[in-house]
């Protein structure tokens, strides 16, 4: 496909020579929400691309960024959940106050 082929070495070109790019704060953010829900997104936009296609190209594609980055907020909150549960787990049960101390003989 030479309009894909030539998106990406314009992509790659423009990695290589231009140092920097400026932008607004909300550009930066709606950037680095799509780069790190990449993942997710890469691993449900068949699922959603595909019906959706024949309806329209546009909405398939805004509808699997979408379901994506639903999908990389739903993981994010089991991981802190997670996270927290196991910090929980590796501290253990608070004995002290459960067994009395033992005393010396």
């Amino acid at each position: 496909d030479p309009v894909r082929e030539s998106v990406v070495i314009a992509g790659l070109v423009l990695l290589t020579w231009v140092p920097a790019v400026p932008a607004t704060r909300w550009l930066i953010t709606v950037a680095a929400a799509l780069a790190s829900a990449s993942l997710f997104i890469y691993l449900v936009h068949w699922q959603v691309y595909g019906p959706l296609r024949d309806v329209s190209r546009p909405l398939a594609a805004a509808a699997s960024i979408a379901a994506g980055l639903l999908y990389a907020a739903v993981f994010a909150q089991l991981s802190k959940r997670t996270g927290r549960l196991a910090k929980r787990l590796r501290r253990g049960p608070d004995l002290a106050m459960a067994v009395p101390p033992r005393r010396n003989r």
